[in-house]
């Protein structure tokens, strides 16, 4: 390596090749460290959409009943397509917390907004948690709550699990879905989407 000594210190001659090679070779280790390093955090990179991936649910919305205090809910998910679908950018209202659970993948606690993302292998499924916390539900007179995540399939960007006292948002498939203190509801409530069960078994 050349260099030229000055009164401030040494000036690397850049036209030496031994130093043109040591500088590519840092420029592509910082980016490997950069691109790994979004990867490991499980949530910073958006997925490109794909039409191979489709996204299932058993069910969006459920009926909140005052005084009819609910402790969790199990709620079906899957993938139908040919290609993964990843799940990502979670957000959960003041009153619940969730978790999403597959064969391979176990996510953190959701709890307010989390950049988490998950993977559904094709004709893979899984189970999302929702959870209600006491100390931040009214059960005398409950507000809505929701579950707000993206997914990579083109036709379902966004999905919104919503649990609602406002009956005339409830579809009637799910009027009669009643889980109480004690029931830990983790059956697919969705009986006429044969498709789905299929997908689960």
């Amino acid at each position: 390596m050349f260099v030229n000594k000055i009164t401030t210190g040494y000036i690397i001659d850049m036209k030496d090749p031994a130093v043109i090679i040591i500088v590519v070779i840092s420029i592509i280790v910082a980016t490997l460290i950069i691109v790994f390093a979004g990867k490991s955090s499980g949530g910073n990179l958006t997925p490109a959409k794909d039409e191979a991936a489709v996204f299932e649910i058993s069910d969006k919305v459920f009926p909140l009943t005052q005084g009819a205090i609910i402790k969790q809910k199990d709620i079906e998910i899957g993938n139908s397509g040919a290609n993964p679908l990843y799940i990502y950018n979670f957000t959960a209202s003041e009153g619940i917390k969730a978790k999403i659970t597959t064969a391979a993948m176990e996510s953190p606690d959701i709890i307010g907004s989390r950049k988490w993302k998950g993977t559904l292998n094709p004709n893979g499924g899984g189970i999302i948690r929702v959870s209600f916390l006491s100390d931040k539900m009214n059960w005398q007179s409950p507000s809505d709550q929701y579950l707000r995540f993206e997914t990579n399939d083109p036709k379902n960007p966004e999905v919104e699990i919503l649990f609602t006292s406002d009956v005339s948002r409830i579809p009637t498939k799910t009027t009669t879905d009643t889980v109480t203190e004690t029931e830990s509801d983790s059956t697919n409530t969705d009986t006429g989407n044969q498709n789905l069960q299929d997908l689960f078994k």
